[in-house]
């Protein structure tokens, strides 16, 4: 299975303590904004939610796997 840290998505987590290596899914976007005005495209196959609609994400650990992945091209790191 595709892996979170070869995925073009997956965006290292900057906030937490030096060493952890934990990352956030751009592909599996809040409910609300996927769906909004008509946004969601029917291919989406997971959504984050919170109780406020405020923010809500996807953290993952890079060795996570997932059927959404696209794999990051060899200039990105």
């Amino acid at each position: 299975m595709n892996r979170c840290k070869t995925c073009i998505f997956w965006d290292v987590e900057n906030r937490l303590e030096p060493g952890q290596r934990i990352g956030n899914c751009r592909r599996v976007m809040q409910f609300w904004d996927a769906t909004e005005w008509g946004g969601e495209d029917g291919n989406t196959l997971a959504f984050t939610e919170d109780g406020s609609s405020y923010y809500a994400g996807l953290l993952t650990r890079p060795s996570f796997g997932c059927m959404m992945h696209e794999p990051k091209t060899e200039k990105e790191p």
